[in-house]
C-alpha cells in the first residue's frame, strides 16, 4: 500500500477511524488516494529512494546554465556524470533541489571561467544519490491521515475539478491551485512542503 501512514496508526488517536467507520479494505483506497493527491498537489514525493552504497541514478535535463533542478529532493549526492565525465560531490554547491557548479562566473550568458555548464538536453546528465527524505516528514504522516478522516466522515475532499469515487466516497484528481482542501488544518501543513514548479528549457 502506498501511504504515508498506516491502517494501523488511522485506528488510533488523534484520528480514531473504526471499523464501523470504514473496514480496512476501504481505508487502504483512501490512504493510497490522498498519498497521491499529496503527491499531485505538493509536485514532489515524499519516499526515500536509494541508501548509502545502493545510491539511484536519475537523468536531469541540462539547463543550459551552471545550476540544473533536480527531480526529487537530494538527500545525498554521490557523483554526477556529463557526457561519460564523472564529477565528484567536491565539484558543486549541492542543495536539495538543486546543483550548481563552484568556483563560476556567470556573466548572463550561463558561461564562466571554468567551462561548468549543464548544456541543454535531456539524458545526457546523471545524478546519482540518495533521495527523496528519510524519515518522512511529521507534517506528511499528520496531512495524510487527516485526508483519509476527512473523506471517510464527509464522503469527499473537494467539489472542484474531476473526481472519481468508490461507494458513497469521492475524490479529486485535478491539478488545484491555492487551497486543495479548505480545511486549514490540511492545507497549512501541505502549503510548507509544496515544491515551486520551475520551468526549464528543452
Amino acid at each position: 500500500m502506498k501511504s504515508y501512514i498506516t491502517i494501523q496508526e488511522l485506528r488510533k488517536p488523534p484520528f480514531n477511524i473504526t471499523e464501523r467507520m470504514a473496514d480496512n479494505t476501504l481505508l487502504e483506497f483512501l490512504c493510497e488516494t490522498a498519498y497521491e493527491l499529496i503527491n499531485s498537489w505538493c509536485r514532489q514525493d515524499f519516499e526515500k529512494e536509494g541508501a548509502t552504497g545502493s545510491e539511484v541514478s536519475k537523468e536531469v535535463r541540462g539547463t543550459g546554465t551552471v545550476s540544473i533542478y533536480l527531480p526529487k529532493r537530494l538527500i545525498t549526492l554521490k557523483e554526477v556524470i556529463t557526457d561519460g565525465v564523472i564529477w565528484t560531490p567536491d565539484n558543486f554547491i549541492v542543495s536539495p533541489y538543486d546543483i550548481r557548479w563552484k568556483d563560476t562566473v556567470d556573466y548572463g550568458s550561463a558561461r564562466n571561467i571554468s567551462g561548468g555548464v549543464f548544456d541543454i538536453g535531456v539524458g545526457i546528465i546523471q545524478v546519482k544519490g540518495v533521495w527523496g527524505f528519510d524519515p518522512t516528514p511529521y507534517g506528511i504522516k499528520y496531512a495524510n491521515g487527516y485526508l483519509v478522516q476527512k473523506i471517510v466522515k464527509e464522503g469527499s475532499i473537494s467539489d472542484r475539478a474531476s473526481s472519481e469515487s468508490i461507494g458513497d466516497y469521492s475524490y479529486s484528481r485535478g491539478a488545484m491551485e491555492g487551497a486543495f482542501t479548505n480545511d486549514p488544518n490540511i492545507d497549512n501543513v501541505l502549503k510548507q512542503y509544496r515544491r515551486v514548479r520551475i520551468d526549464v528549457p528543452v
